[in-house]
């Protein structure tokens, strides 16, 4: 540890002198006491000596000058700054400002003379460059002492290396800057979608309204082909109403108006109910559905129309994604606290590294929904239907063995 050339006595010459002046001024009777004083402060020393040089950081006294020219530096400066601490102390020690990077030093020098004139202690911060070369962060707090002249003041304190709660500070501003951009496109992806959703339905519903005229022949007789027209315009129409409900929910959802309507229903009549409506279109498909119901009723309290509109996902998906002449199963069962429901299909299988994608909104795997159509939503909706009733998806899968969806609903839940 540095020091000035008066910062700790010579202890032994001073105990010669205290012996000395025992014997000559003074009674011998007070001189132990002076001598067990003098034990104490050097104990005190040795005590303050070791606490400052094993602090984390550099405890220092300087000049408040051009320079800070330091009178006094812990052992510490070594780890902070790669200086040993004789080569700081001193006018001919290396100057402590000019480590101070040039951009931060004037900085730092107006804000320890604020709090000199207001006669505080000053907490500040600003770079280093050490004797390697590398910058660091330092924290540094001090006050000022004035001396006898009440002009000239010293600085005493410690400087501590923070830098890496420094990078923790700005890698954690850049984030929740991120997060908070993230938090704001959201915001208006949703009310765009919302918007654009019910801006679609008004010219879809009066699309819709001519092609039934058309097929019905309002307008007069159509021939063959262009009665096929109409049909793959309705055809069109009935997936893009689709499409904006998909849109629709998934705005209710990010809104928080999303809301179920419960009733006692039997789960198998809805799964029946869907098989049976998907029946034409599987068999276009030269698809076979095959359909296992328990003989018992599944009596469960659920909002029939979304669980509907759970199924029919699952089953639109099964037939959109199996190789034809495959067989799609689905099947309802009870059990103990719930009931569970699989769809089975019949197509390539799924990555199990892809798994969390699916139920993500707008995802959508490479060479599936992208070849099939679609906008990403089905499964992050069905998703939130299934958790509003207390339920949860999932998805067991192997590529080449197909995939098999499935869905648990409890018998008594507890609606929020």
């Amino acid at each position: 540890m540095s020091k000035p050339s008066d910062a700790v006595p010579d202890w032994k010459a001073l105990r010669d002198k205290i012996v000395g002046l025992g014997e000559t001024s003074i009674r011998k009777s007070y001189y132990p006491a002076l001598l067990q004083r003098l034990e104490e402060l050097r104990e005190s020393q040795r005590f303050l000596s070791t606490l400052m040089n094993n602090l984390p950081g550099m405890v220092y006294r300087c000049r408040w000058d051009a320079d800070r020219t330091m009178e006094f530096v812990s052992d510490g400066c070594i780890q902070l700054t790669g200086i040993q601490p004789q080569d700081l102390v001193g006018p001919h020690g290396l100057a402590y400002a000019h480590l101070i990077l040039p951009d931060d030093r004037e900085r730092a020098r107006i804000q320890v003379q604020q709090a000199l004139d207001e006669q505080r202690p000053f907490h500040i911060t600003y770079r280093i460059k050490t004797h390697r070369g590398h910058i660091r962060w330092v924290a540094d707090n001090g006050q000022g002492i004035p001396v006898s002249d009440g002009e000239l003041r010293v600085l005493e304190g410690i400087v501590t290396d923070v830098t890496d709660l420094k990078q923790t500070q700005e890698e954690l501003y850049r984030r929740t800057n991120e997060l908070q951009q993230a938090q704001e496109l959201e915001r208006l992806k949703s009310t765009f979608v919302n918007a654009v959703s019910h801006d679609l339905r008004t010219p879809l519903t009066s699309i819709m309204g001519y092609a039934e005229f058309l097929e019905d022949e309002v307008g007069g007789p159509l021939t063959a082909p262009q009665l096929e027209f109409v049909y793959q315009i309705e055809k069109s129409c009935v997936r893009l109403e689709n499409l904006v409900n998909d849109l629709l929910d998934y705005a209710r959802v990010e809104a928080g108006t999303f809301r179920l309507h419960y009733e006692q229903a039997d789960l198998g009549d809805k799964v029946r109910e869907i098989v049976d409506s998907f029946q034409p279109q599987a068999k276009a498909e030269h698809l076979e559905i095959r359909l296992a119901l328990e003989p018992a009723s599944l009596v469960v309290t659920l909002d029939p129309m979304r669980i509907g509109q759970v199924l029919t996902n699952l089953v639109s998906n099964a037939i959109k994604f199996s190789h034809p002449g495959g067989v799609i199963r689905v099947s309802a069962t009870s059990e103990a606290d719930h009931v569970r429901c699989e769809v089975q299909d019949a197509g390539e299988g799924i990555a199990e590294e892809d798994f969390p994608k699916l139920f993500q909104r707008f995802s959508q795997l490479t060479g599936g929904a992208v070849k099939k159509g679609g906008t990403g939503l089905g499964l992050s909706i069905s998703k939130a239907i299934i958790e509003a009733h207390g339920g949860t998806i999932g998805v067991q899968s192997q590529v080449g063995a197909g995939s098999t969806f499935w869905f648990t609903l409890p018998l008594h839940p507890q609606p929020a």
